[in-house]
């Protein structure tokens, strides 16, 4: 079965609006979440100044156009402010998700909340056959988010991706549509 795009569609799930970027976000978000060194620790790049964020952003915005694209804004929907991202890079019939979150927001279940929602958005909509997901090998908290929503641990990779203080190795974790079905009839 091929699968049809929609883009970077709003998804919602009980206290999280996932929707498209806006310029209205990069302040925020740089000061928030992608300047910051607890949230870039693990991650391959970190935006000292404004204006980085401003090119990141601008660029992800540039790539709605696309109907294979998804990238959400994470916002919170009681306060409208916007606290992370999260995207889901599909290629032919799989897919990888990845996320960051302001630590300011970490230990409240928001990452597990929106990796939920994008994972059931992949399966039951999109019809992908295999989400992965991997982390820098000391990034625990990003393998709890992947085990509390069923993924499987699948190994660690050595010298798997280049971070910023270079090289490391990363955990990998992984969910099939078939093992997504079953954990969902429960």
């Amino acid at each position: 079965m091929n699968i049809k795009h929609l883009g970077t569609i709003k998804l919602e799930t009980e206290r999280l609006i996932l929707r498209k970027f806006t310029a209205n976000d990069i302040k925020f978000l740089h000061e928030n979440c992608f300047s910051r060194d607890a949230v870039t620790k693990y991650v391959t790049w970190k935006y000292e100044r404004l204006e980085d964020t401003n090119e990141l952003i601008n660029d992800w915005i540039s790539q709605y156009p696309k109907d294979s694209y998804y990238h959400w804004c994470i916002e919170l929907k009681e306060t409208h402010e916007p606290i992370g991202s999260i995207e889901l890079r599909p290629e032919g019939h799989e897919a990888e998700i990845g996320y960051r979150i302001g630590d300011k927001w970490w230990n409240h279940g928001y990452a597990t909340e929106a990796f939920k929602e994008v994972i059931r958005f992949a399966f039951d909509v999109l019809k992908i056959e295999e989400i992965s997901i991997d982390h820098h090998i000391e990034n625990d908290a990003s393998g709890k988010v992947a085990l509390k929503n069923g993924f499987k641990f699948v190994g660690i990779i050595h010298n798997g991706r280049e971070f910023r203080e270079g090289w490391r190795d990363i955990k990998k974790y992984s969910m099939n549509a078939q093992e997504y079905a079953e954990l969902n009839k429960k």
